[in-house]
């Protein structure tokens, strides 16, 4: 079975996202802009895109736990009509390493193995002498 789709990240690490938005129709368009559904600030050097140009747009966040997806929306407007859109999603995930760990102290002193082990004629008590 195939794990989860998208690159393995450790939680709190930084995520890059990057949002290649491409104008593939014949005209130009104007207020181009992208929105990320799980409120990434998405960031684009220019809000205009003349017929075939291509432009890289950002967004940064943190990995949080577990599976994350987000779907990228990239927007604009021609010179007539409604406005264009198109959408791309992305996923990564966090491995689930579960573990845990314990330090067990005796009066503030931690013990790390038990004590040597004595022979049994050692510790026999002796007996009467005389």
């Amino acid at each position: 079975m195939a794990g989860p789709p998208g690159p393995q990240l450790p939680v709190g690490s930084r995520v890059s996202w990057t949002y290649l938005v491409t104008n593939c129709g014949q005209v130009s368009l104007s207020n181009v802009h992208v929105t990320d559904n799980r409120g990434v600030a998405v960031t684009c050097p220019k809000s205009a895109l003349v017929a075939g140009e291509v432009m890289t747009c950002t967004g940064y966040g943190t990995a949080t736990a577990c599976q994350y997806s987000n779907v990228g929306t990239a927007s604009g407007a021609p010179p007539t009509g409604a406005a264009v859109t198109a959408q791309d999603q992305s996923w990564y995930s966090v491995p689930s390493n579960p573990a845990l760990q314990i330090k067990k102290s005796i009066n503030g002193q931690h013990v790390t193995r038990p004590p040597a082990r004595r022979s049994p004629s050692a510790r026999r008590s002796p007996g009467p002498t005389g």
